[in-house]
């Protein structure tokens, strides 16, 4: 039912697109939260549920097609997330006598659709609010370890996964030129499967101890064309 749901609202934001009548391009920072940012690299690993991640990026478009109701449109956005480990994290690796190291990173490609109200406060500036569903494209990039004395080179693959994803934003338009705005992105909870490389011992294949959950608040900018 989830599914069909999800696949359903895509086809509707496809829909508006061929009559979207505003189209914005935005960028901004994107702070993880919950587990997705929790972890203690003494005690906790990468594929422990815990995702060490720092402070990221995001970019993405937004088409918006007004509804018969006054103020209301579908929305259809497409969005691209970054995000590294911490320096925590890091440091400890580092500290623990690996020299050549690749950190991995996590990239996410939500595809969503919704609904934006937007109220008119003063005669240039609006203020909206939005939720959206769809569904999400998660990666985790390799992680490689090498040159530790007493320990093989290893490097870790993790295989990418779909899964579904939901936001809510407020924020400004301005002028119908800008945009300003405040977002909360569940983007899915996953049990990543993972393989290890070593120089000698048979590779290893597994998956996280528990699910990770990618949440993170997005604070964008955004132009209106």
């Amino acid at each position: 039912m989830k599914k069909s749901v999800i696949i359903f609202s895509i086809l509707m934001g496809f829909g508006s697109i061929a009559q979207a009548q505003i189209s914005q391009f935005h960028a901004g920072l994107a702070f993880s939260s919950g587990k997705f940012a929790d972890g203690d690299e003494k005690k906790e690993t990468i594929v422990s549920g815990k995702g060490f991640a720092a402070m990221g990026f995001t970019v993405g478009f937004k088409y918006y097609n007004p509804l018969d109701a006054e103020n209301l449109s579908w929305l259809f956005g497409i969005e691209a997330y970054y995000n590294g480990v911490n320096s925590d994290y890091k440091d400890y690796i580092e500290n623990q006598g690996w020299k050549d190291i690749t950190f991995p990173k996590y990239l996410n490609f939500p595809v969503t659709v919704g609904l934006n109200y937007a109220i008119p406060i003063q005669d240039n500036v609006k203020i909206y609010g939005e939720a959206a569903i769809g569904g999400n494209f998660s990666a985790v990039t390799k992680y490689s370890r090498a040159e530790r004395s007493g320990y093989q080179d290893m490097e870790t693959k993790f295989t990418s996964v779909f899964g579904f994803a939901y936001a809510f934003e407020g924020g400004l338009f301005i002028n119908e030129k800008y945009s300003i705005g405040l977002k909360y992105n569940n983007l899915g909870a996953y049990k990543y499967k993972y393989e290890t490389k070593y120089e000698t011992s048979p590779t290893v294949k597994d998956k996280y101890d528990k699910k990770l959950p990618i949440t993170n608040l997005s604070l964008c900018v955004g132009i209106l064309f």
